[in-house]
């Protein structure tokens, strides 16, 4: 996957890398003489100024040659973004990209804490969507994406050791409580042995 965003306060820039993929920054391609990007899925992460987006973005699409099966466009915004939506489609249409998936974000970076930890891209229609067909674990007309895991700093205290119903044996860490997200935590499962030494790097007997 592929993410071109354009940001100025960060808020952009926050929102791409939560959803992951390659990150290319639009004022960057926009120096180049040809900008060509195929990728399976892509998309532009944009904020939304004065209900439409901003001229670069608009530049860029015109003038990028975009290859890919799923396109997809993510406003960030703070008060609003009322017809912002119908420019991204006339833009999209006028340079010959099917938009699959549009949507807007609040800007939760610098105004609240908005807690979610991932996306899901789907096909707009329900025939394109039931085309999409499935497998004998899901559907196929969708894509969950979760974001890159926050990191919080504590104090390791020990490792303690609890048995579930079937018997298992599963290491927990217990630590220094921390805030996330409204909530006080102190203790994680670490699944298993060998997460356990992949996340602390030593061994436990």
């Amino acid at each position: 996957m592929t993410i071109c965003y354009f940001t100025a306060t960060g808020n952009c820039l926050y929102v791409a890398k939560r959803i992951g993929g390659t990150l290319l920054s639009i004022p960057k391609l926009m120096r180049q003489e040809k900008i060509e990007i195929i990728d399976e899925i892509v998309g532009i992460v944009a904020p939304c100024y004065a209900c439409e987006m901003p001229m670069m973005v608009r530049d860029f699409i015109a003038k990028a040659k975009i290859n890919t099966k799923y396109f997809f466009f993510i406003y960030t915004y703070g008060m609003g973004y009322a017809e912002a939506f119908a420019h991204v489609e006339l833009a999209t249409q006028k340079a010959g990209l099917k938009l699959n998936y549009i949507n807007a974000i609040k800007k939760w970076a610098n105004t609240e804490n908005y807690p979610i930890d991932g996306i899901v891209f789907k096909y707009d229609t329900i025939k394109e969507y039931n085309e999409a067909g499935r497998t004998d674990h899901h559907f196929k007309g969708g894509i969950a994406y979760k974001f890159y895991d926050e990191t919080y700093p504590t104090r390791l205290r020990h490792i303690s050791w609890t048995m579930g119903r079937t018997g298992v044996l599963t290491p927990v860490a217990v630590f220094d409580p921390v805030e996330i997200d409204g909530t006080t935590v102190e203790r994680a499962s670490l699944s298993n042995l060998s997460i356990l030494k992949e996340k602390l790097g030593q061994p436990y007997e």
